[in-house]
């Protein structure tokens, strides 16, 4: 079906959490509304901040949330969706977009309307079939995967469900090629680490052997940028604190945080992005 025909999309989300999740369903409310396409969150959980929130809002997306205070506890959360959701739901959507593992993925798909498609997206590795996951991607109509090694594998658990690779969202609107680069010799090298400032993504890591790195023939001089948000609040300032007293802050800056906005000038001051997870 093309895009313009469809009306309405109905996104569920058991935790609208942070990472990949959050810069891709950003990106793809994003490029649904500019569309002229209605989209519907609904989501048991919140990890987002207030601006990422505010930002889809004013585009015209609706967030279909329990209260605050009911939030911060699993069981009632869930509770306030199975009471409420089967009034919000919209009754003319066209598809059901399921994003991460949860319960509220199967209570939306008894309520999507006739005829809509239900559709689960598989961010970072194929579920085991009897995973939370892995039984609702076995409940909906279709899955879409990032990468083909995942497509592939899912196959194998559900050989007779259509799978097909879409890549991962990271902007609404393709980024401008960035101006080519005549060698390194004397000039500086941009390298740039984009990602949660969090173990199993390994910043920490880079930072640390980055005096090596940089000094290997064919790199030097070269500069690493560090963009991330943290989570636990902690690896940021250890980050900073490394730097400082390790006399990196030349050729080191952990700039933390960054808004999507800012994405295309980061990438346009970038020549190499290194993702050491």
């Amino acid at each position: 079906m093309k895009m313009q025909q469809r009306r309405q999309v109905i996104v569920s989300a058991t935790i609208l959490g942070l990472g990949g999740i959050r810069t891709h369903l950003m990106s793809l409310c994003q490029l649904l509304r500019r569309h002229g396409i209605g989209v519907e969150v609904f989501a048991t959980g919140l990890n987002w901040d207030g601006r990422s929130v505010a930002s889809l809002e004013a585009i015209g997306v609706k967030f279909n949330l329990p209260p605050a205070i009911v939030r911060r506890l699993r069981k009632p959360s869930v509770l306030y969706s199975r009471l409420a959701w089967p009034l919000l739901a919209p009754r003319d959507a066209d598809s059901l977009y399921c994003i991460g593992a949860g319960r509220s993925h199967f209570l939306m798909h008894r309520l999507r309307p006739s005829g809509a498609v239900s559709i689960n997206h598989e961010i970072v590795e194929p579920p085991g079939p009897t995973s939370m996951a892995g039984k609702c991607a076995e409940h909906l109509d279709a899955t879409v995967a990032n990468s083909r090694i995942v497509a592939e594998r899912m196959h194998d658990f559900w050989p007779r469900k259509p799978i097909r690779v879409i890549p991962f969202l990271t902007s609404d609107r393709p980024t401008p090629e960035p101006e080519g680069r005549c060698g390194v010799g004397s000039n500086l090298l941009r390298v740039v680490y984009l990602g949660r400032l969090v173990a199993q993504k390994r910043p920490d890591e880079l930072v640390r052997r980055w005096r090596h790195l940089s000094q290997q023939p064919g790199l030097a001089p070269a500069r690493l940028d560090v963009y991330g948000f943290d989570p636990g609040g902690q690896m940021l300032n250890e980050l900073r604190a490394y730097v400082r007293t390790s006399g990196l802050n030349e050729t080191v800056r952990i700039h933390g945080e960054y808004d999507l906005a800012e994405l295309p000038r980061i990438l346009k001051e970038t020549d190499l992005i290194v993702l050491p997870s």
